[in-house]
């Protein structure tokens, strides 16, 4: 192998030995069906020794950080008593689903002011 590469990487669909006595200290086999044939980062090649062949380990994919989100939305409905002591849950669901098929007509615009922006947020714990 030339003085300017670094390292030579050998993907192959086996896991038979494969030209074991070809390998110098600069060359590296991978078993592709080891990984699930998915891509590894060069730096993630590990060097252990399996059956006389060097496999590679597949990178974990980091854990997406995930938030949760508390909004509120305002609404109106008309009742029969001033302090509202007459609504019921099904004149409220009633309220909301108008206004919300209100603000779905209008689009994203009026959503975003109707809503406004979160009052609270956390990171999720299972992200």
């Amino acid at each position: 192998m030339p003085e300017h590469v670094q390292f030579n990487i050998h993907g192959h669909l086996h896991e038979g030995n494969h030209r074991e006595a070809d390998l110098g200290p600069k060359h590296r086999l991978v078993s592709l069906e080891q990984l699930g044939y998915k891509p590894v980062r060069v730096e993630h090649v590990w060097r252990k020794q399996r059956k006389g062949r060097l496999m590679a380990e597949p990178e974990a994919a980091p854990k997406k950080k995930r938030y949760n989100h508390a909004y509120t939305i305002a609404f109106s409905l008309v009742s029969d008593t001033e302090d509202g002591s007459d609504v019921t849950s099904e004149m409220l669901t009633a309220a909301i689903e108008q206004r919300m098929a209100a603000l779905d007509k209008s689009g994203d615009i009026e959503w975003h002011e109707a809503v406004g922006p979160p009052y609270d947020t956390f990171e999720e714990e299972d992200a």
